[in-house]
């Protein structure tokens, strides 16, 4: 067979495809909706993790490489109610997203390492083209926590509330930040 010719890599290959199955990454549907996935089909998922935001449970895709924070939700068109992407962060400053390549209207959590949320904003998909506006944590925060839009008022999510951060999140060595700005391709 193609993979015993191949000797380690074949076995590389075949612990990355058990690995990724394991955390949650490569759900491929023939639907591609959020309900099924979380994103269109041809956007990669990445490892997930179950936490607890405003007492309800969401499936949160992880981006703590650069690439991965860099992309965020562009080119997704739809987010279920109770999926998330929570962006990890090395270290805590303030923090710039855009919206860039975003088809969808966001709501954004900007969290402190302890698990304080410092602000909610929405963020609206730009027209074609058009990326300008940024939204600022104002302050120096660890993560950021981005929902379908009217989550955070469906929750009453407010500055000063608490979301609690799995361990194994709090665990994740992120990438080195790159700039402060975060979002779209």
């Amino acid at each position: 067979m193609t993979c015993a010719r191949q000797g380690g890599l074949g076995r590389w290959l075949i612990l990355v495809a058990v690995v990724g199955a394991g955390l949650g990454c490569e759900r491929n549907d023939s639907s591609g909706s959020a309900a099924n996935g979380g994103a269109a089909s041809a956007t990669p998922k990445l490892p997930t993790y179950t936490m607890t935001v405003g007492g309800e449970s969401f499936v949160a895709e992880l981006a703590f490489q650069q690439a991965t924070r860099r992309r965020g939700m562009a080119g997704r068109r739809d987010m279920g109610a109770n999926e998330a992407m929570l962006f990890v962060f090395r270290r805590s400053r303030v923090r710039e997203f855009w919206m860039k390549g975003c088809y969808m209207d966001l709501d954004i959590a900007f969290i402190q390492a302890d698990g304080v949320i410092t602000k909610v904003a929405t963020m609206i998909a730009p027209p074609r083209g058009d990326a300008r506006t940024t939204y600022s944590s104002e302050l120096p925060v660890r993560y950021a926590l981005e929902m379908r839009a009217g989550t955070a008022d469906r929750l009453g999510l407010q500055a000063g509330d608490t979301v609690e951060i799995p361990q194994a999140v709090k665990n994740i060595i992120a990438d080195p930040d790159e700039s402060s700005l975060v979002g779209g391709l």
